[in-house]
């Protein structure tokens, strides 16, 4: 999910809690700032800190001018070999084939586990601004490398490596089978989407600030970490008991746009549903209020979010960005 869809979502979980609404109306408090606050954080932890603590085995950088997608192609194909005979997990760090400073050759990936293969597609010279410099033409043809085990964990579809940094792989062998797992990002929603985490960054604000700080606190951090189990990645929702993420329930994809919109506009909602119900006396009545600003609006956003998901089923996969917008990002 997005920054706002996060920070909204937090705040309208907060105002649920007794006393947070008083606090902010009658008091002056900035308890539901600090509800914001928390429900960015475990991203923020992510982008901030854990990607630049990162341990890279492997990197793969091509040259822009004579981009061989086939020699990147093999050069994944042979690292995945590695990790599978190794038993150990391999990290590997993609970076952009650059020309210059404000120049680079995008390239496409995709772990095609259907046929078992990796597919790099070559793509066109780009400067900063996105304007294309050089369409595609000279660097040759598609690569397409087989792997010996299967590919397992594929959620990320085709990702596109441009810019300056691109998309980072934990390769790992899934135990005694004869597969290969593939952890996009193996820096993000580990340690930091934890809700032991949520519970332990509650308690000590309850401690230290008072009860319904704690509540607000370790609330608001839980609401992060279960709204980001709707997606494909998933969290590592036991840090420190478990080491590995939990696999997603992949109903939604974080980036898209209608979800985002709905997501604020049904969290808006609730918020002022939250409003007008601890005011004294409420301006409106509860239940009409409700419908009107949140179900009525959440069921159309929904409808037009459903109709998205179907044309976009009806259509070929896009590539996506190579980097997850940070939430934070």
């Amino acid at each position: 999910m997005k920054a706002i869809s996060h920070f909204t979502s937090a705040v309208a979980a907060a105002t649920f809690i007794p006393g947070v609404v008083a606090l902010a109306g009658h008091e002056r408090s900035l308890i539901l700032v600090l509800a914001g606050i928390f429900g960015l954080l475990p991203d923020w932890l992510d982008f901030k800190i854990a990607r630049y603590f990162e341990p890279v085995d492997e990197q793969i950088e091509p040259p822009a001018l004579n981009f061989n997608a086939q020699a990147v192609a093999d050069q994944l194909a042979e690292i995945i070999r590695q990790a599978y005979e190794s038993e150990k997990p391999v990290t590997v760090q993609f970076y952009s084939a650059r020309l210059g400073i404000d120049c680079w050759r995008r390239y496409n990936l995709q772990f095609d586990s259907d046929h078992n293969q990796i597919v790099v597609h070559p793509g066109p010279l780009l400067n900063s601004a996105g304007v294309t410099l050089e369409e595609v033409g000279q660097p040759g043809s598609v690569g397409h490398a087989s792997v010996g085990p299967k590919l397992r964990g594929n959620d990320s579809g085709v990702l596109s490596v441009e810019t300056t940094e691109g998309p980072s792989f934990e390769f790992q062998r899934a135990g005694d089978e004869d597969e290969i797992e593939i952890s996009f990002l193996p820096w993000h929603r580990r340690w930091s989407h934890s809700l032991i985490l949520a519970a332990v960054f509650g308690l000590a604000a309850g401690a230290l600030f008072g009860a319904i700080a704690g509540w607000v606190v370790g609330l608001t951090f839980a609401t992060h970490v279960l709204t980001d189990q709707f997606g494909q990645t998933g969290s590592n929702l036991w840090w420190p008991f478990t080491q590995r993420r939990s696999a997603g329930l992949k109903w939604i994809h974080a980036g898209d746009p209608m979800l985002n919109f709905v997501t604020v506009l049904v969290a808006g909602g609730l918020i002022l549903y939250n409003l007008n119900r601890y005011a004294a006396p409420a301006l409106y009545e509860s239940n009409l209020f409700l419908f009107w600003a949140v179900l009525l609006p959440a069921s159309v956003g929904l409808l037009f979010y459903a109709a998205g998901q179907r044309d976009r089923r009806a259509q070929p996969p896009e590539a996506l960005s190579e980097m997850p917008e940070p939430e934070v990002e």
